[in-house]
Parts: C-alpha cells; sequence; structure tokens
C-alpha cells in the first residue's frame, strides 16, 4: 500500500496538496475578502493630497468595495470625528494625513484602533522590506498611527520677491530684526499644527525653549487659522515668511505661479526632520467595515 502511495505523491503531487488545508494566513485572508465583499464599503476622512488617485487603483483590484471618502484640513476633520463620535456616529474606518494631528487628538481621545493585529500579507507583516528594517508609528506606544510615507522638510515657506534664500543658514536667522513682523504662522493650538517643527525645535541642543520662546515671543508673529489664507497672505507680500502651511494649499499656489517658495532642507545647519506630512494612517475603534479596512491596508 505505502508503494503506491509513495508513487502517486511523485506522479501527482499536486493532487495531493489539493486536499492539504491553506496557511494560516492564507485561510484568514480568504475568510477577510469574503466577510469585506458582504461590507462592500470603505469610509476615509483625509487631508487634500493624492488619495483620491490612490483610491481609484484600489478600486481597480476590488471593484466589489466601494470607496467613499470626506477631505479636509487635518484639524477640521479631526474636530468632526470627535464631534460625530460624542453624538454616537461612528462613520469613518480610517484617517488619512500628517501624523501631527491624529497625535494631538485621537491618540489622546483613546479612539484608535492598533494596526500590527491588521496585518495579515506576509510582505506587509515582514518588516525586513519596509524602510529601515521596521514598521514606522508616530505615536509613542508606536501600535496607532501607522507611518507609510515620510517626507524631510522645513514646514517653511516664503515670498520669492522679498526673501533670498541664502540669507538663511541657521533657524535662529529667523530671529533677525528685519523678520519683525514679517511672519505669518498657522496657531500652534490648532489641532493639525506640524508638531514635527515644535519638536523639533525644542528637543534640539542648539535651539531648544529658548529660540521657540523668542520665536513666538519676540517676533511679533500674526497667527492664522486657516492655511488658504496664510498662503493668500504670503503670495500678496503682505509676509515675507510663512511657518506650517498646508503643504496641498502651498503646492497649488506655485503651481498657479504665484511667487512663493519653501525652504530647502538643507538650508538651515542645524538640520530638518522627517515626518509623515500626507502618508499616515489611523484607523478608528468601532469602525464600520472592520474587514475591509484589513483588505485596504493590505493592499
Amino acid at each position: 500500500m505505502w508503494f503506491f502511495l509513495l508513487i502517486a505523491m511523485i506522479l501527482f503531487p499536486t493532487l495531493l496538496r489539493a486536499g492539504e488545508p491553506r496557511a494560516g494566513w492564507e485561510a484568514e485572508w480568504d475568510r477577510t475578502l469574503e466577510e469585506a465583499k458582504k461590507e462592500g464599503q470603505l469610509n476615509f476622512y483625509h487631508t487634500r493630497g493624492p488619495f483620491d488617485r490612490l483610491f481609484s487603483e484600489f478600486n481597480k483590484r476590488y471593484p466589489w468595495l466601494k470607496v467613499t471618502s470626506v477631505s479636509g484640513r487635518g484639524g477640521d476633520l479631526i474636530s468632526r470625528i470627535m464631534a460625530e463620535r460624542r453624538a454616537e456616529k461612528y462613520l469613518p474606518d480610517a484617517y488619512l494625513g500628517s501624523s501631527g494631528t491624529p497625535l494631538d487628538v485621537l491618540y489622546p481621545a483613546k479612539v484608535l484602533e492598533p494596526v500590527q493585529p491588521l496585518l495579515i500579507l506576509p510582505e506587509v507583516v515582514d518588516q525586513s522590506r519596509w524602510f529601515q528594517r521596521q514598521h514606522h508609528y508616530a505615536d509613542p506606544e508606536n501600535k496607532y498611527i501607522f507611518v507609510f510615507e515620510g517626507v524631510v522638510r522645513s514646514d517653511m515657506a516664503y515670498n520669492n520677491t522679498l526673501v533670498d534664500p541664502k540669507e538663511f543658514s541657521s533657524y535662529w536667522d529667523l530671529l533677525r530684526p528685519k523678520w519683525k513682523g514679517k511672519i505669518v504662522a498657522m496657531d500652534p493650538k490648532l489641532p493639525g499644527f506640524p508638531t514635527g517643527l515644535l519638536q523639533f525645535s525644542y528637543y534640539h541642543p542648539d535651539l531648544g525653549p529658548a529660540f521657540l520662546r523668542r520665536l513666538f515671543g519676540e517676533m511679533e508673529i500674526t497667527l492664522s487659522r486657516d492655511s488658504r489664507q496664510l498662503v493668500d497672505w504670503l503670495a500678496l507680500g503682505r509676509f515675507s515668511i510663512g511657518l506650517a502651511p498646508s503643504a496641498s494649499d502651498l503646492q497649488a499656489a506655485m503651481r498657479q505661479g504665484l511667487p512663493l517658495a519653501r525652504f530647502e532642507p538643507r538650508a538651515f545647519k542645524e538640520g530638518v526632520y522627517l515626518r509623515a506630512t500626507q502618508g499616515s494612517l489611523s484607523v478608528m475603534s468601532r469602525m464600520p467595515h472592520p474587514q475591509a479596512i484589513k483588505v485596504f491596508i493590505n493592499s
């Protein structure tokens, strides 16, 4: 008997393997796809940016999953999420955008789900395939705000008819008397302000709290709560330098040929930081489509 079994294994290996159970991750992925088909939908809140193209590519792979999205400024979206949750409305499955916005509000409010348990496919789970051979998170616990794309940037723009970038080799150059009253910044108290700019300065040994106190305390900085307004003021020459404008608003204005530019990261001897300007994902607790969001994350 064993002889005929051996012959069958040699001649018809695929027939025998066909009846074998699938690997654990494969079975889980199959179950996830089936359940996601029943859910049939995904809801995202996201900042303005390239996400419509991302959703379009996703729909080509999974046409049976309808993607709905609400876009806007990060701080406005986060305020909306929290207001909806107070009314016991749990609408978005996930938030896509900068890492600073969910870190300021959603993480402290404990309304996020850990991302790691949602990862299924081997190429996603295997951290050796990722930058620096690890998954990157923006929250202190390394669990909730998953960073999938980072950029090195200064978060500072200027009117190129009023500013010669060659005048800047250090962040301390922002404190020169000629720039007093000529700087506009997004209000740091707003959710969504790029906290990387503040954190970088605060913890840098050559900058620190003294730099921030002088920057915001002595330079007569005008604060705005509207990024488009900040960019308009900068383009019109009302101000020379802008701190923390929305990347999408700034890029749109630059494409229109307005006299705006962004400081190059290498301009400052103190260096610059890496952050997710639009490249982080936060999964909401009590999300309406728990299986569909797994398909998205793993794809």
